[in-house]
């Protein structure tokens, strides 16, 4: 949601609420490993940080949200 929001709307708080975001999934990355062994669907779990990192982070192309429903 922050990313959509600094996305679409340039919202200056959802910027900085998406960076500390990704921060804090870029400093837990050993534990997706963990997260990984478990099934808990595209978006939730490993895969859903996964997705997180991919839309969020800077110059990432957002290319694969559409076939998904998503923006």
């Amino acid at each position: 949601m922050a990313d959509a929001f600094d996305h679409h709307a340039h919202l200056p708080a959802a910027a900085e609420l998406k960076a500390r975001l990704l921060a804090r999934l870029l400093a837990r990355l050993p534990e997706l490993k963990a997260l990984g062994q478990e099934s808990r669907g595209l978006l939730g779990g490993a895969s859903g940080a996964l997705c997180a990192l991919l839309t969020a982070a800077h110059g990432a192309p957002r290319t694969w949200l559409p076939r998904l429903g998503l923006r």
